[in-house]
């Protein structure tokens, strides 16, 4: 069918008024021509300070949620740069290493430092908790991240931490910083509950970074530090200084 040159432009012009309603209202091209329109997945939020994110377990290893919060105790997505610990299985009380009845810390102790408390009084069941410790330059660059992390089995119950493992590692680390050695890596139980000598876990690590540039060698010297302390209800408490 022949159709003429003036009638060629109306249906151009046609076709250009539903595009421009469609872009004014917001509606997609797409859906404007009755075809569905692509899904965006949005973009993860990510934290600019210090954060601690908790992955709770059943006794038997079943995960049960992963949560993440920010320094000041609100919820945050979990951080693209945290590494998940696994699996943590309750082991007979038997098993554990011989350990002292050292009386407990003082609390959160650190000067100009994050901290934050949370968990579960449940009565049993399984957390990892992973702080990680941000080093910032002067103009707001993340230098690096020292992440530190205590997994542990709880029994309100029977007032016992159990199945405690720790560990350690580093992210978003700047080229003009250099890994030294760790300085502190303190582990021990104590009495969180008066005559429970296992009723309580304290995991404090202090690392050695240097900054460099080079054949002009290492001037200046960081040393983040990161306390992990485990409940027999679940419950933990954290901090971070630098």
């Amino acid at each position: 069918m022949f159709t003429s040159r003036k009638g060629q432009l109306a249906a151009a012009c046609v076709a250009l008024s539903i595009f421009g309603a469609a872009m004014i209202s917001g509606v997609s091209v797409a859906n404007a021509q009755d075809q569905p329109a692509p899904v965006e997945t949005p973009a993860q939020a990510a934290t600019d300070g210090d954060y601690a994110v908790v992955e709770t377990f059943t006794t038997s290893g079943v995960r049960i949620s992963t949560e993440a919060f920010n320094e000041d105790g609100d919820s945050i997505p979990v951080p693209t740069d945290f590494e998940s610990q696994g699996i943590v299985v309750a082991v007979e009380q038997a098993a554990l290493t011989p350990h002292t009845a050292d009386a407990a810390p003082a609390g959160i102790t650190g000067q100009g430092s994050d901290s934050g408390t949370g968990g579960s009084s449940s009565a049993r069941g399984c957390t990892t908790l992973t702080v990680s410790n941000r080093k910032s330059s002067l103009l707001g660059f993340t230098l690096f991240r020292f992440h530190t992390w205590t997994a542990w089995c709880w029994d309100r119950r029977a007032r016992t931490v159990s199945s405690v493992q720790t560990g350690w590692y580093l992210s978003d680390v700047d080229w003009t910083r250099e890994w030294n050695s760790m300085i502190v890596d303190s582990k021990r139980y104590y009495h969180w509950i008066s005559g429970y000598s296992t009723s309580g876990y304290e995991h404090h690590k202090q690392g050695h970074l240097q900054g460099c540039l080079g054949a002009q060698g290492c001037f200046i010297n960081n040393y983040p530090q990161n306390w992990i302390r485990s409940h027999s209800d679940g419950t933990w408490s954290w901090e971070v200084e630098n």
